[in-house]
């Protein structure tokens, strides 16, 4: 349950849990823009104060966009991108069967190869974001991404540390699922 009366009092919270609220590329709608955060949360908390959560947002898309062939390597390159360089993966390769629903995924990262099989269907899958947040581990990144309490359609990715996260759900700035 959302505790705070002023977006002011939301923002400073957040501060004081150690939330980055740096200015930040993030991707919305499969486009780039840099933006600053504090004004994205001002905006969500006019609209609704209770999602003011969305705008710490740093990636959003559509649950169903994994059933175009190609969505998982796009997806890659929008969590690189929304990652502001912290996962960078080259030599990115995926093999999508769309008969079987399978899909391999293998890519470098930080010269290390990594691969993962999938079984793929209408919706984004989590062991996607499993083996993304993995991989950010294995290179001692400490922030991962997280996603926000779903609504019907879309969904929203932050990218900051487990424990920074917790502690916003701990404190009433993002919803408990």
């Amino acid at each position: 349950m959302l505790n705070y009366d002023s977006v002011e009092e939301y923002i400073k919270k957040l501060k004081e849990i150690g939330w980055d609220l740096t200015p930040k590329t993030i991707i919305l709608r499969g486009k780039e823009l840099r933006v600053n955060l504090e004004d994205k949360i001002k905006e969500e908390f006019i609209i609704n104060p209770k999602f003011a959560h969305k705008g710490l947002s740093v990636l959003s898309f559509r649950k169903d966009c994994v059933q175009h062939l190609g969505m998982y390597r796009i997806l890659i390159n929008l969590f690189s991108k929304a990652s502001n360089g912290k996962f960078n993966p080259t030599k990115i390769r995926v093999l999508e069967d769309d008969y079987y629903f399978e899909l391999e995924i293998s890519f470098n990262l930080n010269n290390k190869n990594y691969y993962k099989e999938l079984t793929f269907g209408e919706y984004f899958d989590d062991e996607f974001l499993d083996f993304i947040n993995t991989c950010l581990k294995n290179i001692n990144e400490p922030k991962q991404f997280i996603k926000l309490p779903e609504n019907e359609e879309v969904i929203n990715f932050v990218f900051v540390e487990r424990e920074v996260y917790d502690k916003a759900v701990k404190e009433g700035l993002i919803l408990n699922k």
